[in-house]
């Protein structure tokens, strides 16, 4: 989550009035849990998803991820 290129993603989409989350995924700095290579953090992005939609019905998602953020989208995107 330290990261400046995902973090100034953020900082930009809050400045432009866009609402953003950022995921820290399973055993990435201080989370806990093992990394576990992609595919259960391709299911953690579908629950993040899944409940920002349940909050905000309607309102268009749209994913950016930086570097391994961004395999996990695709293969979101995929499924």
């Amino acid at each position: 989550m330290h990261n400046p290129v995902p973090a100034g993603v953020a900082r930009a989409l809050a400045a432009a009035g866009v609402t953003a989350v950022r995921l820290s995924f399973r055993g990435a700095g201080g989370s806990g849990g093992e990394h576990g290579g992609g595919d259960p953090e391709r299911g953690d992005v579908v629950a993040a998803l899944d409940a920002l939609a349940g909050v905000a019905p309607g309102v268009p998602l749209i994913g950016v991820g930086y570097s391994f953020g961004a395999d996990v989208l695709l293969a979101v995107d995929d499924a």
